[in-house]
């Protein structure tokens, strides 16, 4: 793979803006702002892409003939005459022919991250603490293909061709607009004396987590290489789509398939990269502990845990990037239908003895 002379190193800057203000001895708040731009992050351009050509199409010969002396015609050009379409073999077909792909580094994709991060504490002694955050951000950039989650401010290399690396950019594939925290600990009074409801009652402790996040981002292909460039295997290869709604009418079905059609060969969908947005999460947690004192240095911990305590059924939608994936490639049985799921009620119990 060619790597130019002038490839830089990935750049990430970064700066933030914090407000803090403590309204009440128990009550506290804050407010930040968090940005990034990503710059000379590693991506990769196709110097040797199939392009579309006029000439002599003759279903009879394999692959057919080409001409590139002719206005290019989508007809004369498919998946089989992928090699005598390519760029460099186009220009001299003696010594070009064995030439498939040309794939070259580059550094010069970038990206835009900005936050906002507002949180709240308040604690009332040392027996009830409320924590809450709520983000809301957008991140946007010259987007890679990959299934998975790259830092902050990056995206995953992706092989962009006619040079124009500003075609795919768009939402990052891990954007997650907003996402909101809470948890909370109450703890019961310890009570001394022989009395046995107040031995029972004391060294509790209730802890409860709820969290929510919007959809993560959703790119679409069609899962043929319709734009006859031969890179099914790397670039975008996005629907048409035809209806105002994109998405489904049930929970199961959560894309509608009639909303996007393929597009005519040679020629980009309109749906943009990671334009969509997948099905949101909640999850509600919860603990119950209580410490049992053995003697003065001794105690025992048991705890019950409780996780999706509702046994709710959240939709989940693996690997938004990866174009192979069966819910968002277009031409897959199962394309928009969720078929799995986040974990069901989990409940476990541990006991913990210090000494």
């Amino acid at each position: 793979m060619p790597i130019p002379a002038n490839l830089q190193a990935p750049q990430i800057q970064e700066w933030n803006l914090g407000i803090q203000r403590q309204f009440t001895n128990q009550w506290f708040a804050t407010a930040t702002y968090i940005g990034n731009h990503g710059l000379h992050e590693l991506n990769q351009i196709e110097l040797n892409p199939a392009i579309l050509v006029g000439g002599v199409c003759n279903p009879a010969t394999t692959p057919p003939q080409v001409d590139n002396g002719e206005t290019p015609d989508p007809s004369c050009s498919s998946p089989d005459n992928l090699n005598p379409r390519r760029m460099l073999n186009l220009q001299n077909p003696a010594k070009a022919q064995d030439i498939g792909y040309l794939t070259a580094y580059d550094s010069s994709a970038t990206s835009d991250y900005n936050g906002l991060l507002l949180s709240t504490t308040y604690r009332l002694g040392c027996k009830l603490t409320f924590n809450a955050n709520y983000t809301w951000s957008h991140c946007v950039g010259d987007i890679g293909v990959g299934d998975t989650v790259p830092p902050p401010g990056q995206n995953t290399p992706h092989n962009y061709v006619g040079g124009n690396r500003r075609l795919d950019r768009g939402n990052c594939a891990w954007d997650v607009r907003q996402i909101f925290n809470l948890t909370a600990v109450a703890q019961s009074p310890h009570f001394s004396g022989p009395s046995f409801l107040g031995r029972l009652t004391s060294d509790w402790r209730l802890s409860v987590i709820y969290q929510y996040r919007t959809g993560q981002a959703l790119n679409l292909n069609t899962g043929v290489d319709n734009e006859l460039n031969g890179q099914t295997a790397f670039s975008f290869e996005e629907p048409n789509q035809v209806l105002p709604n994109p998405y489904g009418s049930s929970r199961l079905q959560y894309l509608n398939p009639a909303a996007f059609t393929t597009p005519a060969l040679g020629t980009y969908g309109n749906v943009g990269v990671f334009s969509l947005t997948g099905p949101s999460f909640w999850e509600f947690d919860t603990a119950l502990s209580r410490i049992i004192r053995i003697g003065e240095h001794q105690s025992l911990e048991v705890r019950w845990e409780v996780f999706n305590i509702t046994n709710s059924m959240r939709p989940l939608v693996t690997s938004p990037g990866n174009p192979n994936n069966p819910f968002t490639t277009l031409n897959s049985g199962t394309f928009g239908q969720i078929t799995q799921s986040y974990d069901p009620r989990i409940m476990q119990f541990a006991m913990k003895y210090v000494f």
